[in-house]
């Protein structure tokens, strides 16, 4: 049932981003909101503000399509790890969605707009990909019923979604990327050894990973959706598996307090953009761009 308001119950967790269970609440983290201007090659960034404002675990946030409103993942004082949704306009957010004791991460706008997608954490320990009703009518519903456990996820288009489905340390599995089709129920592992960014590409269909191809060498590369096939964009900055697309086709990654670009074609490397030393961001863990590339979202922390 959606909910607005305080949850009550017992809260199991399972922390997706290492799938091993915890009785302890993840790292701190703050999720920051910047302008960010494009001239020729330079990108400017101003009007800083943190809008999650507080101590705790405040992560995975996305813009929605229509760049007005941020949905992302808190925990607050009832460990309860649900949805919120900021306006941006209002500078204020509240708690969007929750069911207890199932938490919810990484909640993404699916195809239509009715409905937003989020793993699941469910009572029994599974994570799958669940959808929610969006300021829409309908129910709360498992959309790929046998694939699990899924830690992030992307949407292709209105059938088919990028899933980063985690591996099994113990028994030497990787986690892997699949594409999987909501029509069959079934995904097809495309990539193993993956980082958690699953980004679609501007202006083409195809969706880009990390691929860590050993301890030190890691890269993000391009599926192509059309032939199927798998190229190398970049080397990634030591030890970083978080990335986005700004719509201009640049690469935005950070490393520490330090945000780096990459323009595949024009850059020969990373070039750093700007350093957010003494703002308050000093570990950036992941980035989004809104969808008209104005502003950036960086949760500092993890």
């Amino acid at each position: 049932m959606k909910i607005f308001g305080k949850a009550v119950g017992v809260f199991y967790f399972i922390f997706i981003s290492i799938a091993s269970s915890s009785a302890q609440a993840p790292p701190g983290t703050d999720i920051f909101l910047v302008n960010i201007s494009v001239s020729g090659s330079n990108f400017k960034i101003d009007n800083l503000i943190n809008i999650s404002r507080r101590p705790g675990y405040d992560n995975q946030p996305l813009f929605t399509p229509d760049g007005k409103s941020i949905l992302y993942t808190s925990i607050r004082e009832d460990n309860q790890a649900d949805t919120y949704l900021y306006d941006i306009d209002r500078n204020s957010g509240y708690r969007f969605y929750f069911t207890t004791p199932e938490a919810e991460y990484s909640p993404t706008i699916m195809p239509g707009g009715n409905y937003y997608s989020a793993i699941r954490v469910e009572a029994d320990g599974a994570q799958r990909l669940w959808k929610f009703p969006y300021f829409s009518d309908g129910v709360m519903e498992v959309i790929f019923e046998n694939i699990r456990p899924v830690g992030y996820h992307t949407w292709i288009d209105d059938y088919t979604a990028a899933l980063f489905v985690l591996g099994d340390q113990s028994a030497g599995t990787p986690a892997t990327l699949q594409i999987a089709d909501t029509r069959t129920g079934r995904g097809e592992i495309v990539a193993e050894n993956i980082g958690h960014a699953l980004k679609m590409i501007p202006g083409k269909q195809a969706v880009s990973v990390v691929q860590k191809v050993s301890p030190g060498d890691w890269y993000i590369i391009e599926y192509d959706l059309t032939t199927k096939s798998s190229s190398n964009i970049i080397k990634t900055l030591p030890n970083q598996e978080d990335f986005c697309w700004h719509p201009n086709g640049t690469i935005l990654m950070g490393n520490g307090s330090k945000l780096f670009k990459y323009t595949p074609g024009t850059d020969n490397d990373w070039v750093e953009t700007f350093d957010f030393s003494g703002t308050g961001i000093d570990n950036i863990s992941r980035l989004a761009s809104s969808p008209d590339g104005s502003m950036l979202l960086i949760v500092s922390g993890g």
